[in-house]
């Protein structure tokens, strides 16, 4: 078989297609007007959808590969086909080891039933044994912070309620493959960054995902390789920037998030500087010093719930630490005109070396940019020194990254 050959290969998908019929069903209610149609045409026309068509790839062990593409495009399916929820028409689909879908999450919850009883009935779904469920249960129960709600009938939930449920009942399952379809596209930001720190875990323990998003910062952070469906069909598999970035082009719909074009852009970074406290434009900071990143922007229209961020790298690349105002809960309504946006930083708590900064505004909704600087393009860089009065010691990058305050004291025992 193909994975004594290959074992390092852990899904297989060769030349996959599904179509559907559209079209009316044949059924006891139907039945009249099928009878009517097929006495006045002759015979009851249904029309073949594909929904995929001659798709073929590989995902190796460890390898988390992103699927872009619009609505319709076929993402779904495939990822219902990868989990045996429907079955492909034609093609050949071969994977080694278990599997956890987060799709539709929720969806299967008995609306009747406490969470209690559906988390129990969810993982028996999932392959899970029950004493393996005793176990983890209060794990799923923290994480989906529903611990006041566990033994209320999840038909009194919302619906983030339920997706925080569905994802931590799933996120617990033992499993190698993790399928995931926009799941970080509901709940709240921070319930969404809890999830995507579980999915780095999964990550760095050698997992695998095969993930669905139109999240494209989330994509590119965590995915190595990406494939661009259109209308059912393969169009690029490549690296993940490499697949956004055609994705954008093909799809005038987004061009304005993701050109990077300033004269694509509704609202556009006209340019950004790193400053003093005082408010004097500078470049190179002691240790623990203050520093101000202000961000300019232009704003063509009325801009609806925008968000600014940011990072900070290291000179070989090594992303340091993001920022942006949603995690500051900073929200604006309506943003127009030309202005600018400051993020203040109390401590440049670095150790000396040479840094660079990557900015962007963004749909605050989708996390699609509307415009970013330094990723594409140059960076902006400052330099961060020693500290004055620091003493003999040099400190370089080679002894870190982050610069920890902290106070010596020393007794005699």
């Amino acid at each position: 078989m193909w994975f004594d050959r290959m074992s390092e290969t852990v899904i297989r998908v060769s030349n996959v297609s599904k179509t559907y019929q559209l079209g009316p069903l044949s059924s006891l209610w139907s039945l009249p007007s099928t009878l009517w149609n097929k006495r006045r045409d002759g015979l009851t026309r249904k029309e073949v959808f594909w929904a995929l068509r001659d798709v073929s790839f590989e995902v190796k062990r460890g390898e988390t590969l992103g699927i872009v593409g619009a609505n319709g495009a076929g993402k779904s399916t495939l990822l219902k086909i990868l989990c045996r929820v429907t079955e492909q028409t034609q093609g050949e689909v071969s994977i080694i080891g278990s599997v956890a879908p987060l799709i539709e999450l929720g969806a299967g919850f008995h609306p009747e039933l406490t969470g209690r009883e559906n988390i129990y009935l969810n993982a028996a779904i999932m392959g899970m044994s029950r004493k393996t469920v005793e176990s983890r249960f209060d794990e799923i129960v923290e994480f989906a912070e529903l611990r006041s709600f566990i033994d209320t009938p999840v038909k009194k939930y919302s619906s983030g309620m339920l997706v925080r449920l569905g994802f931590s009942v799933a996120a617990h399952v033992d499993a190698d493959i993790l399928l995931v379809d926009e799941v970080l596209s509901v709940g709240d930001y921070r319930f969404q960054r809890k999830c995507l720190g579980k999915m780095r875990e999964f990550i760095q323990k050698g997992g695998t995902i095969v993930l669905v998003s139109h999240h494209f910062d989330l994509l590119r952070s965590i995915c190595q390789h990406g494939i661009f469906l259109r209308e059912g069909k393969i169009r690029l598999i490549g690296a993940m920037g490499e697949v956004i970035q055609r994705y954008a082009i093909d799809s005038p719909s987004i061009n304005q998030y993701s050109s990077g074009k300033p004269e694509d852009a509704p609202i556009w970074i006209r340019k950004a500087e790193v400053m003093t406290q005082q408010g004097i434009e500078s470049y190179q900071f002691e240790m623990f010093s203050p520093m101000v990143i202000r961000i300019h922007y232009e704003a063509r229209q009325a801009i609806s719930k925008p968000a600014f961020g940011l990072s900070i790298w290291t000179k070989d690349n090594i992303r340091i630490t993001t920022l942006d105002t949603r995690l500051s809960g900073k929200s604006v309504e309506v943003l127009s005109g030309s202005g600018f946006c400051e993020c203040v930083i109390g401590s440049a708590a670095l150790l000396p070396g040479r840094y660079l900064i990557k900015a962007g505004i963004y749909d605050g909704e989708t996390t699609w940019p509307y415009h970013r600087i330094g990723w594409e393009d140059d960076p902006i860089e400052f330099v961060v020194v020693q500290r004055e009065g620091g003493g003999d010691v040099f400190l370089t990058q080679e002894h870190g990254i982050i610069a920890m305050a902290a106070s010596w004291c020393l007794s005699a025992s």
